[in-house]
């Protein structure tokens, strides 16, 4: 290794006996090989290294880690295993709350478990819709939760609260106009109450809210606010 610092198969059998040692043997290994260059045929073994030292208390080794798994990236954009390390730096590390929910979108677009491509999904879209302030990326992200799972009443829920919340009309219209939307028990007097509300306000005005309300009254025909 002092000869050809990045022989593989050197660096691997160097790896195993440093897993049968102490913690910090293995620290100074991996630091070793996180201080590579990235090529392609150490790739494997550095994803190995950041993933070891996301476990450290040395600040310096977090940080050149942190480095390597965005420059990685970089070469490898659609690499789950990449992305999840990358979520978890950019958790610890405080990055903005828009770059990591990016980066979880990104993980849920190429994460082949469905239900954790869903989790990641949902998390994004709490990230865009609160502390990142990006209501339409938000939305963009519960949409695609429910396209692979229109049952899920709690996406559902969360959609119309952004909806409100953010007064997203045009999507709080579409909501009602949509038959899957319906049949999903989405609250439709709140949301056409909400729609009116905006339609005076002239938040839009080109729209005649009496179908809505009709349509809202027929099926809940005891709410005294429609």
């Amino acid at each position: 290794l002092q000869t050809y610092p990045d022989h593989l198969k050197a660096l691997e059998a160097l790896e195993r006996v440093s897993l049968r040692g102490e913690t910090s043997e293995q620290e100074s290994f991996y630091q070793q090989v996180i201080q590579l260059p990235s090529k392609e045929h150490l790739y494997p073994l550095q994803l190995r290294a950041i993933a070891a030292l996301q476990k450290t208390k040395n600040s310096s080794l977090l940080e050149q880690s942190d480095q390597l798994a965005e420059e990685l990236h970089k070469e490898h954009p659609r690499d789950p295993a990449l992305l999840n390390l990358l979520c978890i730096s950019q958790e610890r590390s405080g990055v903005l709350p828009g770059q990591r929910a990016e980066t979880l979108e990104q993980l849920a677009h190429y994460e082949k478990d469905p239900q954790q491509s869903r989790l990641h999904l949902l998390e994004a879209a709490r990230l865009f819709a609160g502390p990142a302030k990006m209501p339409e990326r938000a939305i963009r992200c519960w949409r695609n939760v429910l396209e692979h799972a229109p049952h899920d009443s709690e996406t559902w829920e969360a959609l119309q609260r952004c909806c409100i919340e953010q007064e997203q009309w045009d999507e709080l219209l579409s909501l009602l106009q949509e038959p899957t939307a319906r049949r999903y028990r989405i609250d439709q007097p709140t949301l056409v109450l909400q729609l009116v509300e905006a339609i005076h306000n002239q938040q839009l005005p080109e729209i005649d809210p009496r179908p809505f309300l009709f349509q809202a009254f027929s099926n809940n025909p005891q709410h005294t606010d429609v």
